[in-house]
């Protein structure tokens, strides 16, 4: 039988983290502390009667030497009976760029299917529609935003002196981006900045509650675009999330 946590629509982003934890080849750890991260930075949806997020995750493995980016794009969907509403509905058959979603118990859907991966070159969305939510396709004008500095992100982090991390040139076609700082046993620090900000800094107070020892870089970008269809408004997100596991907090 498929299950899948239950959600409201504020937490989409949370729904995001763990469909992108089904697919990652990351350990427990890692996993929990994604769902819990996203789960502080959840975006609030509470107008819409949709939400549907087209994910680049991608994390890094060091080969021979050689940092190699691994890419594992999904999907989420949801659909509501009324904004801001807990309560999930069947939207019929979900697709984006052709391939169909995997729809489960509470009515929310997921794309993670490894021997089908999904490009995200660009980003249609087909809802065959059912009862109230109607039926559409809708290609999304903005690119899903990228990040090209990974190499260039710090592996390890005295907290007494804070850090700074730069992104200057580095983020493309994002409306925000959030960075963390997370260490592995659940504590993490998050700013916001704008997609085109240079920098995040984080102040040795605000570092000063993370735990000694492995912790987590994150970048998480993404745009918005906003759509009424048949009177009812849907959000396309377009996310990436580069993650960068192997920084020592001290």
């Amino acid at each position: 039988m498929n299950s899948f946590p239950s959600i409201k629509v504020q937490l989409f982003v949370l729904l995001s983290a763990i469909a992108v934890s089904f697919i990652s080849c990351v350990k427990e750890e890692d996993t929990k502390l994604a769902i819990d991260v996203a789960a502080a930075t959840a975006i609030n949806f509470d107008d819409a009667s949709g939400v549907l997020d087209a994910i680049r995750n991608v994390s890094y493995v060091n080969t021979a030497g050689f940092e190699v980016p691994i890419e594992t794009n999904s999907a989420v969907a949801a659909f509501t009976a009324t904004p801001g509403s807990s309560t999930l509905l069947d939207a019929g058959t979900v697709k984006l760029n052709e391939k169909a979603l995997t729809k489960y118990d509470n009515n929310s859907y997921v794309y993670q299917d490894l021997l089908s991966p999904l490009d995200l070159s660009t980003v249609t969305w087909q809802v065959d529609g059912n009862g109230s939510i109607p039926v559409f396709t809708k290609t999304v004008s903005k690119s899903v935003p990228s990040f090209s500095g990974y190499n260039l992100l710090p592996t390890s982090i005295t907290k007494s002196s804070g850090v700074t991390i730069n992104l200057s040139g580095q983020v493309s076609s994002a409306d925000s981006v959030y960075v963390v700082i997370a260490d592995y046993q659940s504590k993490w620090i998050i700013k916001r900045i704008g997609g085109t900000a240079g920098s995040a800094s984080f102040t040795a107070s605000e570092l000063e509650g993370l735990a000694v020892g492995n912790g987590l870089i994150q970048i998480s970008a993404f745009n918005l675009t906003a759509e009424t269809i048949s009177n009812k408004k849907f959000y396309f997100v377009n996310q990436a999330v580069y993650s960068r596991g192997d920084v020592t907090i001290e």
